[in-house]
C-alpha cells in the first residue's frame, strides 16, 4: 500500500477536461429603474417599513454623544454605541436591535411605539427571547403601570390574521421615520 501512494505521487495529473479560454467580460446590463414606494407590493412595503422604523427606535432610546449615539437595552441595562455619524449619514452597530415586547409577528402592536424599544441583539433579544419579564417591568417604569397591560390586550382583542396595515399607514411609518432619522443626521 505504501507503494502505491508513491506511485500516486511521482504520477502527473491528468485532467480529463481540457481548460477553456476566458470569456470577454459582457457590458453589465443597465439597471433597473426603481418603482416607487407607492407602487412597490406590500410585502416589499412592510420590509422597508420594518427597516427604517428599527432605526427609528434605536436612535430614538439613544442619547447623542460626541463619540455617537449611546444606549441602554431595555431589559439588561448593558449600554454602548448603537450608532454613530459617518459623512453626515447614520450608521448603525450591530448588536443593537428594536426588540418587541409583543412579537412582532402580531401586526397590532408591530409599529407602536409603546411596544418597540431599545435592546441588546445577541442576548437579551436572540438568546433570552426579549426577556419578557423583565421587559415587562422596564415598560412600567419608562412609560406606566398600566402599559405592558394595554399592549397586551391590544394583542388579544385583534388577531394578528385579522389586521394588516394599509399601504397608506406603511408609507405613513417609512416617512415619519425616515425624517426623524434625518433630523438626527442635520443636528449631529
Amino acid at each position: 500500500m505504501a507503494g502505491e501512494v508513491n506511485d500516486m505521487k511521482k504520477s502527473p495529473l491528468k485532467s480529463k477536461t481540457p481548460l477553456k479560454a476566458k470569456t470577454p467580460l459582457k457590458a453589465k446590463a443597465k439597471p433597473k429603474k426603481r418603482k416607487p414606494l407607492e407602487e412597490k407590493p406590500l410585502t416589499e412595503l412592510r420590509k422597508i417599513a420594518d427597516t427604517w422604523f428599527s432605526k427609528y427606535v434605536r436612535i430614538r432610546d439613544t442619547d447623542q454623544t460626541e463619540s455617537g449615539f449611546i444606549g441602554k437595552c431595555i431589559t439588561c441595562s448593558k449600554t454602548g454605541i448603537v450608532a454613530y455619524e459617518d459623512e453626515g449619514k447614520i450608521k448603525f452597530n450591530r448588536g443593537w436591535d428594536n426588540g418587541h415586547f409583543i412579537g412582532r409577528d402580531n401586526w397590532v402592536t408591530r409599529y407602536e411605539e409603546e411596544n418597540n424599544n431599545l435592546q441588546c441583539s445577541f442576548r437579551c433579544n436572540n438568546m433570552r427571547s426579549g426577556e419578557y419579564v423583565k421587559y415587562k417591568a422596564a415598560l412600567r417604569l419608562k412609560y406606566g403601570d398600566d402599559v405592558p397591560e394595554k399592549l397586551e390586550q391590544m394583542a388579544e382583542e385583534q388577531p394578528s390574521h385579522t389586521y394588516k396595515h394599509s399601504r397608506e399607514e406603511l408609507l405613513q411609518i417609512i416617512e415619519d421615520s425616515k425624517k426623524t432619522i434625518s433630523w438626527y443626521e442635520q443636528t449631529s
